[in-house]
């Protein structure tokens, strides 16, 4: 007979997934136009700058089960060239998970990361790459008792931006595309509880890698106060195929009397919708933004709240 609550372990890997995807993702944008909403790094603009943010996450799926993840971000950047910009980041997550099995877990995460823009003729092309490491716990449940685990994981993340903004009066659209990479390894781990040793299982080294093309529209309306401040609402729409959702986080299982039980992962849905709205407010060399997005699917989503700011100096 499997295990209990087998797929816990994999829905961990997915959360730690999306997580290093989504970081990445934000990255991306920022080498854009500051009209655009709260992508306030403008690709054209000289000197430099350091910014940070704040953020909450709710990963939901129909297995079913719950992620909460809170997020600190921060980073700086400088002009390279005539149309360039380079920066680094780093971040800090907490996030806590539960299912319907029982199930719960806990991960805490940190990221260094890397990212670029240039801007070509009418358009942007981004570029970033992140290292992140996980310190996941469980506690899943056997039926009679739960038995706990402690284990690390690793992801490495790159993905490439081409963005063409584009003025439609007084409003800016800006249609974009890219492709995001991850690479998710855990080590291997045991379960333990003295009580419940004949319950417990091992779980083999894992890796995944997963590839998820995007493309999107950001439609932005500046507004411009009589005391000097920009304020920008944006709306944005598009698809993105998330090929971790539908093939990453398989988790092979040892029983204590050997038995290998494979297969243990979701069952999601890689088609996903991306919704999003955003506002921000520039005066001089300061901006601030709040920010919503959405991932949409069949039988799982993901939606999180931010707001930071950003200063030139």
């Amino acid at each position: 007979m499997p295990p209990h609550d087998r797929a816990l372990f994999s829905a961990q890997t997915f959360l730690f997934g999306e997580t290093s995807q989504n970081q990445l993702s934000g990255l991306l944008l920022r080498g854009l136009s500051t009209e655009a909403g709260d992508r306030f790094d403008n690709a054209t603009a000289g000197g430099s700058s350091g910014w940070a943010r704040a953020g909450a996450d709710w990963l939901n799926g129909d297995d079913p089960f719950r992620a909460t993840d809170y997020a600190l971000e921060a980073g700086a950047d400088a002009a390279v060239g005539p149309g360039g910009r380079l920066g680094v980041a780093i971040g800090y997550d907490s996030a806590d998970f539960s299912d319907s099995a029982g199930g719960s877990a806990s991960q805490e995460s940190v990221h260094v990361s890397l990212y670029g823009s240039e801007a070509a003729g009418g358009a942007v092309i981004s570029a970033a790459v992140s290292y992140a490491h996980a310190w996941n716990r469980s506690d899943r449940p056997t039926g009679i008792g739960a038995v706990t685990a402690s284990w690390g994981s690793d992801a490495f993340t790159g993905g490439v931006q081409i963005a063409a903004p584009l003025s439609l009066g007084a409003v800016v659209a800006t249609p974009m595309a890219g492709l995001v990479v991850s690479n998710v390894t855990n080590g291997a781990f045991g379960e333990h509880d003295g009580r419940l040793t004949g319950f417990a299982v091992r779980a083999t080294a894992s890796s995944f890698t997963g590839v998820e093309p995007y493309a999107a529209l950001d439609l932005a309306r500046p507004f411009k106060t009589a005391g000097g401040t920009t304020i920008t609402p944006n709306l944005m729409a598009g698809f993105r195929y998330d090929q971790a959702a539908a093939s990453g986080g398989d988790q092979t299982l040892v029983a204590a009397d050997g038995t290998v039980f494979v297969g243990n992962r979701l069952n999601l849905d890689p088609n996903t919708a991306i919704l999003g709205a955003g506002l921000s407010a520039r005066k001089s060399g300061l901006t601030g933004f709040v920010r919503y997005r959405a991932t949409l699917s069949s039988n799982w989503n993901d939606q999180s709240v931010s707001a930071g700011v950003r200063f030139a100096f």
